[in-house]
């Protein structure tokens, strides 16, 4: 199924990624993710729709499995770990289109720092006309149930463009570098811009490039929940119905030590 949006109105230029219940929890603990899309404080939140993605899978020391849920309803999924480890948490959405006026279409590149688009557009002579893309999702969140072993954080979901921290966010000290990688197809991906957010304060959005070797270094201010967004933008042959495909990733994570003990969410 493929779902059209046709935006004529605002910016199509929202995020997209999976936040758990709790990043932290006990063996045992019923952890539940929401599906979230938005940018600032205008955030949506997604019921469970199998038509939409492709993927939606929880991968942790002993296997992958899907994520179970309710269709139609909110979180769009839930998992209980019974081993402690890091899980990771994966969803890979099918392809919807969308098509935007042009100078909304070249905001929309500009505020992404997707420069290349806004060049290859005015090469082809196409600044001024209709944009008509395709795209598709690409979220993660990693998740620690018990007292988990430091290792899995990097674990390889297949997704098309896909983020990693190069080290347990555990281990991440506020203020210093962390480093994280962007590979498109399973390779390093230079010159895209990665976006830092906490999750409590979604209005803040702080702009990284990827090197050669698909790394940016990123010295988050404060511990807690952060999320991390990139967007690789793909021009497609000229003559089809989309002139673009863009997909979207996304890494949720905690840093620094775990907070003071409570009562399990259930």
């Amino acid at each position: 199924m493929t779902a059209v949006i046709v935006a004529t109105s605002a910016v199509f230029a929202h995020d997209f990624w999976i936040e758990p219940s709790a990043l932290r929890a006990p063996v045992g603990t019923t952890v539940k993710f929401d599906l979230k899309v938005g940018s600032g404080k205008e955030i949506t939140v997604l019921p469970r729709n199998p038509e939409r993605f492709t993927k939606f899978v929880i991968a942790g020391p002993v296997e992958v499995v899907d994520v179970t849920g309710v269709d139609g309803s909110k979180p769009a999924g839930f998992v209980r770990p019974s081993a402690p480890g890091l899980y990771v948490v994966a969803y890979a959405s099918k392809h919807s289109v969308v098509e935007l006026e042009a100078a909304k279409f070249e905001s929309y590149l500009k505020d992404e720092g997707l420069e290349n688009a806004i060049k290859r557009r005015s090469e082809r002579g196409t600044s001024k006309s209709l944009g008509r893309e395709r795209y598709a999702r690409c979220a993660k969140s990693i998740v620690t149930i018990g007292d988990a072993p430091h290792k899995g954080f990097d674990r390889s979901i297949g997704l098309r463009l896909e983020l990693f921290p190069e080290a347990d966010p555990r281990d991440m000290a506020v203020g210093k570098d962390g480093s994280f990688r962007l590979l498109f197809d399973g390779k390093p991906i230079e010159g895209i811009t990665v976006h830092a957010s906490p999750l409590d304060h979604p209005e803040i959005r702080v702009a990284y490039r990827t090197d050669a070797e698909g790394r940016v270094k990123i010295a988050l201010p404060t511990g807690g929940a952060w999320r991390l967004n990139a967007v690789h933008m793909l021009e497609l042959p000229a003559g089809g119905e989309q002139d673009w495909e863009s997909l979207w990733a996304s890494l949720v994570f905690e840093i620094g030590p775990a907070p003071a003990p409570t009562s399990p969410p259930r």
